[in-house]
């Protein structure tokens, strides 16, 4: 839930990953486009944007990962799976999702 602030963001995604133990059912989970994929790791994002986005708005994305918007801030998502429970690099989650700075998480 994007409308937490990044910290929170970072707790729950922190405390519902189990890696390498990997599990859906507990996992922190988001959609695009109605496609889930979880999420494994996550920071609070220190840079500056200007003017906070809604949340769950993809602001940036680099090789260290995925900014989006929180309720107070930012937050980057460093490690994914699909909903199969398969590794997806940024890179990968980027193509098969279509995901691009401006999109919206669910």
């Amino acid at each position: 839930d994007f409308s937490c602030s990044a910290s929170q963001v970072e707790r729950l995604v922190r405390g519902r990953s189990f890696h390498p133990l990997q599990t859906s059912f507990v996992s922190a989970q988001t959609r695009y486009r109605g496609k889930p994929f979880i999420i494994l790791g996550a920071s609070p994002d220190r840079r500056t944007f200007g003017t906070v986005p809604p949340p769950g708005t993809v602001t940036d994305i680099t090789n260290d990962g995925v900014s989006v918007a929180c309720s107070d801030g930012f937050v980057v998502l460093r490690e994914f799976l699909d909903a199969d429970a398969k590794s997806l690099s940024i890179d990968r989650l980027v193509e098969y999702y279509g995901i691009t700075p401006g999109s919206m998480l669910d």
